[in-house]
């Protein structure tokens, strides 16, 4: 997405002949604003509310469809011979290309998506050089059915320049096709989310969607229309990637078609607080090590939690003694300070966050990563029950003993790489949870730089 600024005519869907000039502009970053200038024979328009569902407009012939505009400043000029108002609205959604009377009108059969690394990580190379010339040999979509949408990697070729000078740059997009046509919002999930995340996961940058773009069919003919809106983190110009930092490439999924993308949207709702939990820590920029920290344990601790579940005793067991330490609580204690211990009892079953991150790193793993006789886990966190308890230590001090400082608490020049250890045990358990085999995990995780950086063997 590009930021841009238009001056054309604007009205409501149902006053045609009430056009306001204004000017529209958009960041990807803040989204976009429409500044109308409200005046003389333009006062009586109907812009006087604050919130519309649609606004219409023409920018030099381009037809332009405003959606969800609220009003969130408003001020009078007072020229020489009257009064005149200028009213903002922030805009939730730009399309450009056709004009919707109706919110349910905005339905598609077919959406495509570009993304900040997405060329990077599918790494074309379809051009073919020989005796002066240069031939592009376009490749076969690589699709993949999910459950209602059939995902295509797609690859092509945009071309600049004149009749003595030519530049061609191969670029990729995803097209999504579902069984159906569905509204714009319903392929959000997806497009905005689902899929940046593991892209994000495997380039291990920042991705975001651009380029978002669809058709309509209008009098038997059809109509691109480009989709705009407000992406927070969004750069325009992203720092450059590497091939050897990324966790897998796109040919893994282009030869495994119906393996690791389906099993990311089919354990996605499963892992729904993991992922969230996690990615904010890989999208925001601003976030203090601290509480990427805490961001990350928790994760962590949803990931196995979610997944493995984890009790001390049996149900029936623990039911038992449940009702025994209960009936060992002095009468003594009473009202808010009873209700408070007998809810930690009532939850005392479950594993601590400790012996989580040993099961984890010592019963999940293992399993995936073995090279000789070397854990590859461990020689990434060295003692694991030091490791498990500094964790606990650091975490249970931010949260809740900010002033009392234990023993086992990480000082803050410690937390950045207990921080980038923790993101990468998670990047691993990620891939077990994708199905990857044994042999792949370790191949991918042995050969990734940051692997090497965090074990000392750079």
């Amino acid at each position: 997405m590009k930021t841009f600024e238009h001056e054309g005519d604007w009205w409501l869907s149902d006053r045609f002949e009430d056009k306001v000039p204004g000017k529209l502009s958009f960041n990807p970053t803040t989204g976009g604003t429409l500044e109308l200038r409200i005046e003389g024979r333009y006062l009586h328009t109907g812009f006087d509310n604050g919130v519309y569902p649609i606004i219409l407009g023409v920018v030099n012939a381009t037809e332009f469809s405003l959606i969800n505009c609220m009003i969130i400043d408003g001020y009078r000029r007072q020229t020489r011979n009257f009064s005149a108002w200028n009213r903002v609205f922030a805009i939730e959604t730009i399309f450009e290309g056709h004009h919707f009377e109706s919110i349910d009108d905005i339905a598609f059969e077919y959406m495509n998506a570009s993304y900040t690394y997405l060329d990077a990580w599918m790494d074309q190379r379809n051009f073919r050089f020989g005796y002066g010339c240069a031939r592009y040999v376009q490749p076969e979509p690589t699709t993949i059915q999910l459950d209602n949408t059939t995902v295509s990697f797609c690859a092509g070729i945009s071309e600049i320049g004149s009749r003595a000078e030519v530049s061609m740059k191969e670029h990729g997009w995803v097209n999504f096709t579902p069984n159906q046509e569905l509204h714009f919002n319903e392929y959000r999930l997806l497009m905005d989310i689902q899929l940046p995340n593991f892209l994000t996961l495997a380039t291990g940058m920042s991705n975001y969607p651009s380029n978002v773009r669809t058709a309509v069919t209008k009098d038997d003919m059809p109509k691109e229309v480009s989709i705009s809106y407000r992406v927070p983190g969004y750069v325009e110009k992203p720092p450059p990637t590497i091939t050897e930092f990324m966790l897998f490439t796109f040919e893994h999924v282009r030869n495994n078609p119906s393996k690791y993308l389906p099993a990311w949207i089919a354990k996605y709702e499963q892992l729904l607080s993991v992922f969230e939990l996690y990615f904010q820590t890989v999208y925001s920029r601003s976030l203090s090590s601290k509480t990427a920290f805490l961001l990350l344990v928790q994760a962590l601790e949803a990931y196995h939690r979610n997944l493995y579940d984890g009790k001390y005793l049996s149900e029936r067991e623990y039911k038992r003694a449940r009702r025994e330490i209960k009936c060992a609580i002095p009468e003594s204690v009473e009202g808010e300070h009873r209700r408070n211990l007998e809810a930690a009892i009532n939850s005392g079953n479950s594993y601590s966050l400790k012996t989580r991150i040993i099961k984890v790193c010592d019963e999940i793993l293992p399993k995936y990563l073995v090279n000789g006789n070397v854990v590859i886990v461990h020689a990434l966190i060295d003692n694991l029950d030091d490791f498990a308890e500094k964790v606990k230590a650091t975490r249970n001090h931010l949260t809740h003993h900010p002033n009392n400082r234990g023993k086992n608490v990480m000082s803050d020049s410690e937390i950045p790489l207990y921080v980038a250890k923790l993101r990468f045990i998670l990047r691993i358990c990620f891939l077990v949870e994708l199905g990857f085999p044994p042999d792949q995990i370790k191949k991918r995780v042995i050969e990734n730089p940051e692997y090497k950086r965090l074990t000392g063997r750079w």
